[in-house]
């Protein structure tokens, strides 16, 4: 009886110890300390403190801006606790954001709206998924979101929204391509990259004047090699990359929308603080 509860006086020292020395590394933000002794509180511990501590390690690493390793400890602290998941939802939430994978980051969105909405969890929450509608493009929802966001229900924010979302010039991968393939360079013009339409342009009539050279003068191994070896290639190629710069313009002007009413979002939200 008094070796088990010497035993059990050991083990708890030692949790504790570890425990002390795992806030310690956090605070310290050593992170090679903090992933030991995470382990080994976690090789001590109950279901409780196992809930616990790795809790507390995804924090840190969401901290950290580590969102692979965040995503592991709050997936393994939801598995060992019933309570805290509102939070735990928040860590990989706002990991898989960090991780770019915003139609991943309101998976959990159903989680986000359950708490209370007077909650200081649920603003983070709310805002993280507001983030991750922008970075979609989903204007409309972003829109909505950000007045629930700033308890906002003026026409402020529709004005905000329709002037950036207006100066947006999206355009169309299908008329490029036609473009491309009537005049070839006209599609590079169009998605705006002049220059590299008229080197295009240049390139193909080239390779096309020295393809009627060679029928001329009666090469036609020559010629055969210039239509369907490289002016062929060139031709097609250049409808291609007609439809990536458009796809590229696109994106930039997308984002440029993104980043203006990210610039606005935080601008309200300091004057609000």
């Amino acid at each position: 009886m008094l070796n088990i509860t010497a035993s059990a006086n050991s083990i708890l020292q030692d949790t504790t110890l570890i425990r002390q020395k795992l806030l310690v590394a956090i605070q310290q933000k050593d992170t090679l300390n903090v992933r030991n002794n995470t382990e080994k509180y976690a090789f001590y511990g109950d279901s409780m403190q196992k809930a616990w501590v790795y809790t507390q390690t995804a924090s840190f690493y969401l901290s950290q801006k580590q969102p692979e390793l965040t995503i592991k400890y709050a997936r393994k602290a939801l598995y060992l606790t019933k309570s805290n998941k509102a939070y735990l939802f928040y860590l990989c939430q706002s990991a898989y954001f960090l991780q770019s994978k915003y139609n991943l980051s309101d998976v959990n969105k159903d989680s986000v709206f359950a708490h209370n909405p007077d909650s200081s969890l649920y603003q983070k929450s709310l805002f993280v998924y507001l983030l991750s509608q922008l970075h979609q493009y989903e204007w409309k929802e972003a829109k909505a979101l950000t007045k629930v966001y700033f308890k906002d229900s003026t026409k402020y924010w529709d004005s905000i929204y329709n002037v950036h979302v207006r100066n947006i010039r999206i355009k169309s991968v299908k008329k490029a391509m036609i473009l491309s393939y009537i005049f070839p360079g006209a599609g590079q013009i169009y998605a705006g990259y002049p220059l590299q339409g008229f080197i295009s342009l240049i390139i193909i009539v080239c390779l096309g004047l020295t393809m009627f050279y060679a029928i001329k003068n009666k090469w036609y191994l020559l010629a055969y090699f210039m239509v369907f070896g490289i002016l062929r290639r060139f031709y097609l190629g250049g409808a291609k990359f007609a439809e990536k710069q458009v796809y590229f313009h696109n994106a930039k002007q997308n984002e440029k929308c993104v980043k203006n009413l990210k610039q606005e979002i935080e601008k309200v939200k300091k004057i609000k603080n």
